[in-house]
């Protein structure tokens, strides 16, 4: 049995790219007409709630409660209790120094005037979206040779006839912007926008001014506790230099070591002395 073959053309495995722009072209119309200009949520690490979590103290840190920063008028060593009248030692805790930069700061002072002129402006920029009212009156005598302007939209009242007259006129005019092509709605955005940056703005300043205090804090608790580990350091070489002459005293020990004794000694009282 004799097979014949047949021409066939293979349409399937040629590839067509106008059916492939046909598939193409919606999703890409449906992806442009997509909004692009999504908010963004806010990280939890820039909001106040979790910039206090940051620069408020936990209760379990072993920080000594009266290791707190006292105001820099005040000296560094501890003072004998007076016994006259006399003026009583300010002591801010952590959340205490914050509260007060945030009431006193001048950077936030001005961040605050910054969001009541923004909001000044916002007013500003939605004044044109109201109608303007305006009333006219005019009183006066007209004659021949006497042709007064009236004020408004009417022009000249001319004078007819001979002799003289007097007249009274009064005008009501109303002026209300319906469309002028987006310029006055753009110039409101824009203003209000810039109120919501004033207000991030005193939200970052907010957060600045906490985290400047907290650091500085840290730095007065550690300075003092550098302090406190020098002076036990010098007290730790005065009791190695005792020891040490009385041993060569004794004839145990050797002039060197007396002598390595004092220069640390005199190591310790100089770190103290850089620690104040």
């Amino acid at each position: 049995m004799a097979r014949i073959a047949w021409p066939s053309t293979l349409t399937a495995a040629v590839p067509r790219p106008l059916g492939w722009m046909r598939v193409l072209m919606p999703v890409l119309l449906v992806a442009g007409c997509a909004p692009w200009d999504r908010p963004l949520p806010i990280p939890k690490e820039v909001t106040q709630a979790g910039a206090a979590a940051r620069v408020v103290v936990p209760r379990d840190l072993n920080v000594n409660p009266s290791e707190s920063v006292v105001e820099p008028a005040t000296p560094a060593a501890e003072p004998a209790p007076s016994q006259g009248p006399g003026p009583e030692r300010t002591i801010f805790a952590l959340p205490d120094a914050i509260a007060f930069a945030l009431r006193n700061s001048p950077r936030l002072r001005s961040a605050r005037a910054a969001i009541e002129r923004a909001r000044g402006q916002e007013q500003v920029a939605f004044a044109p979206f109201l109608p303007q009212i305006d009333l006219f009156g005019q009183y006066g005598v007209v004659s021949g040779t006497l042709n007064p302007g009236v004020p408004g939209y009417t022009g000249s009242l001319r004078a007819d006839g001979s002799g003289t007259r007097d007249y009274a006129q009064t005008e009501l005019g109303l002026q209300w912007t319906l469309y002028d092509f987006g310029r006055t709605g753009g110039r409101y955005r824009q203003a209000v926008a810039r109120g919501r940056i004033a207000e991030l703005q005193l939200r970052r300043a907010d957060q600045t001014v906490e985290f400047d205090v907290a650091t500085a804090y840290l730095d007065v608790l550690l300075a003092r506790a550098f302090h406190r580990v020098q002076v036990d350091a010098v007290r730790q070489a005065e009791a190695i230099l005792d020891d040490t002459v009385a041993r060569s005293t004794g004839g145990v020990a050797l002039r060197e070591d007396v002598l390595r004794a004092r220069v640390q000694l005199s190591e310790s009282r100089e770190a103290l002395v850089l620690a104040r």
